[in-house]
């Protein structure tokens, strides 16, 4: 059955949050974060280790750590509108409206209970009227639907039991069951093999089709972007620098921070080097910076091979591209 009831815009407007140290010192982690989630579709956010992604990710669920204040930010779920510093409404739409799957597939399961008992309780929670006999019926299939053999057999296998593909794939069958407006994604394949992860992201893509729910994927791999999402939103030391459609971004990217990503991505078809030890990668140079001590102009400026005196100068904001609407960047060389 399709799941039209769960189709609908999704959007994050304006996010900041700050996360205080025991000193009572306060990092600005995320700052003015807005993302739009369109029906059905599948949209990717990237950057390096550390820019916040994730972050992004615990707030739709309301699962930031205690030392977080946000400070504000809105969700739009369809006609509803969320903040995203209440954390009571947004524990109300986990596991119903928003569900997650994260990097690890083991922090989502519990090692003392069997794969058909992680499955029942997500069916008692969103549907308490199935009885025992429906909810089992459901789970197997949903076990089904992402690829196992012998389903009923698999409902009895403990967490260790299972490769980490297996898991990952059991918690899709959860988001499944769930039948979420949205799926949030992060990093779902870092830890599979390249057989494994397109197994995991044709399921993932099956599951939107099937319940019509939308997807953020969050990811390094911008192989995955380009393959699977239909926009894309970059960030960068917790501001989004670039955002648009796929082919747009992939093909003529407007901030230097996305250029360089995509440069220091290796094509598998990529020509080698002989011998292998001389191969070179391209590294972005630097790191980013202390959140507790920004640039005062652009927040790259200072690894940006393509930095003018103005960029130290002011803030940019982002903007729409010059006869591309669909397509804004944070950047003065290119607005």
């Amino acid at each position: 059955m399709q799941g039209a009831n769960r189709s609908g815009h999704i959007g994050l407007s304006n996010l900041s949050l700050d996360f205080t140290s025991r000193g009572g010192a306060a990092s600005p982690v995320l700052r003015d974060i807005s993302l739009d989630i369109p029906p059905r579709s599948i949209v990717g956010l990237v950057g390096e280790s550390g820019s916040g992604k994730s972050t992004v990710a615990l707030a739709f669920m309301g699962l930031l750590t205690p030392n977080a204040r946000v400070r504000g930010g809105q969700i739009t779920l369809r006609d509803r509108k969320i903040e995203c510093a209440d954390s009571t409404a947004l524990a109300a739409l986990r596991g119903r409206e928003f569900a997650m799957i994260f990097q690890d597939p083991t922090a989502s399961l519990n090692p003392v209970f069997t794969i058909g008992a992680h499955l029942h309780e997500v069916l008692r929670r969103c549907d308490p009227q199935a009885d025992r006999a429906a909810r089992q019926a459901r789970a197997v299939a949903a076990l089904g639907t992402v690829g196992f053999d012998r389903p009923e057999a698999r409902m009895r296998n403990y967490v260790h039991e299972l490769s980490g593909g297996m898991r990952q794939r059991v918690v899709i069958a959860m988001a499944l069951l769930a039948r979420p407006s949205l799926l949030i994604a992060d990093e779902p394949t870092t830890a599979l093999d390249v057989t494994v992860e397109a197994q995991v992201m044709a399921q993932m893509c099956a599951l939107r089709d099937e319940i019509g729910c939308s997807i953020l994927l969050i990811t390094h791999s911008l192989g995955l972007v380009a393959r699977y999402c239909d926009q894309v939103a970059v960030i960068y030391a917790g501001e989004i620098v670039e955002r648009g459609a796929v082919a747009d971004v992939v093909r003529h990217p407007a901030h230097p921070y996305t250029a360089d990503l995509f440069t220091c991505d290796v094509e598998i078809d990529a020509p080698r080097a002989n011998p292998p030890l001389e191969q070179r990668f391209q590294v972005i140079p630097g790191e980013l910076p202390a959140l507790r001590d920004l640039p005062k102009g652009c927040i790259y400026a200072p690894r940006c091979a393509h930095a003018v005196a103005d960029c130290t100068a002011a803030h940019p904001d982002l903007r729409a591209l010059a006869g591309k609407s669909s397509q804004e960047a944070r950047c003065i060389l290119t607005l």
